[in-house]
């Protein structure tokens, strides 16, 4: 099936965008804390929430910040039981922004912390939005205004769609079945088991990601009017982001456990309502 998303000028199926279900309790719910977490295990880019062994050094969260959400228990205490969960972004830290339309677009590299807590409900606990910690860069808690609140949020997403985009779908996932597209194709022959196993899986991987060079990633492609990260730093991004690739990490089941989320299993029945 196409990417359509890489491009928008194509017809969608009928010329229509399907409401669905699903979409609609998005729309309905996308500001609430529980769907905030439940989206980094359940949403386009679930790969970068780790289980958090120690609260790094730039983030200088203390207990007196997030007692209101833990309770009687402390930080250190919710770390040592697995409970508390770790996205950071700092892959982002020194990219140049993007310029669109003539308009300076804004970049930011935050550190957010998730609690387990005892509804089984992956609840935001804190977050910051750059990595150099700091009187101009502020923890953000759920006990703040709303909208200062909700605000950080957006801009957390706004990081993960930056990563989803430039590690997780097009280096990490079309690039690389490339490789493996590019091998079967020139070592193997035709009759070989592997081959026959793989080449229905390549079968339109060199085709979309020839379009995705030009559409996509070319000069004046999508990515570029719509990422925040400007084009050197697309670059570089993809470029680390690639090499940093191991075996482990393209193997489901190594990949879980390294991240220490293995065993996790959050609370979906309000998907339901």
């Amino acid at each position: 099936m196409e990417d359509l998303h890489y491009f928008p000028n194509r017809q969608r199926r009928n010329g229509q965008k399907k409401k669905t279900t699903a979409s609609v309790y998005i729309r309905d719910h996308w500001k609430e804390d529980w769907f905030f977490g439940y989206q980094f295990l359940n949403g386009c880019n679930p790969v970068m929430i780790r289980k958090c062994s120690k609260i790094p050094d730039n983030f200088p969260v203390t207990d007196a910040m997030v007692q209101n959400s833990l309770g009687s228990s402390t930080l250190q205490q919710e770390v040592k039981d697995g409970k508390i969960f770790i996205v950071d972004f700092k892959m982002l830290d020194g990219l140049d922004a993007n310029i669109i339309n003539g308009e300076q677009q804004c970049l930011v590299a935050p550190i957010c912390l998730l609690h387990l807590d005892q509804g089984n409900r992956m609840m935001p606990l804190c977050l910051q939005l750059q990595q150099t910690p700091g009187v101009h860069n502020p923890i953000f808690l759920p006990l703040d205004a709303e909208l200062d609140w909700l605000l950080a949020k957006m801009w957390v997403k706004s990081a993960d769609f930056q990563c989803h985009s430039l590690i997780s779908h097009l280096p990490n996932t079309h690039l690389v079945a490339e490789t493996f597209c590019v091998a079967t194709i020139r070592q193997l022959p035709s009759v070989h088991p592997i081959y026959k196993l793989l080449l229905p899986h390549a079968k339109y991987t060199m085709q979309i990601n020839t379009q995705a060079r030009q559409d996509l990633i070319g000069e004046g492609g999508v990515i570029s009017k719509l990422l925040a990260v400007g084009t050197k730093g697309r670059l570089l991004l993809s470029q680390q982001e690639f090499l940093a690739i191991t075996y482990q990490l393209l193997c489901l089941p190594d990949a879980l456990e390294l991240r220490g989320v293995a065993d996790l299993r959050v609370t979906t029945t309000r998907m339901m309502d």
